[in-house]
């Protein structure tokens, strides 16, 4: 968490790149992160790159708005 208690926001990258890859890959790697992080950008796109590495999807929201 932040010191403030809030998460850690990250974005996916370009969705035509391989940012969503990425960012599935590092929370595949230290899953203890992901109650920690939130990332912003497109859920469609971040349930597609991980179901591409067999992980389950993560908290996705659309802006920084939408983080409590």
């Amino acid at each position: 968490m932040s010191p403030k208690g809030r998460p850690i926001a990250i974005t996916m990258g370009d969705p035509a790149g391989i940012g969503p890859e990425i960012v599935v890959d590092i929370f595949r790697r230290h899953p203890e992160w992901s109650s920690q992080c939130v990332v912003l950008g497109d859920e469609a796109t971040m349930r597609r790159a991980a179901a591409v590495r067999g992980m389950l999807p993560l908290a996705v929201v659309d802006g920084p708005g939408d983080v409590a």
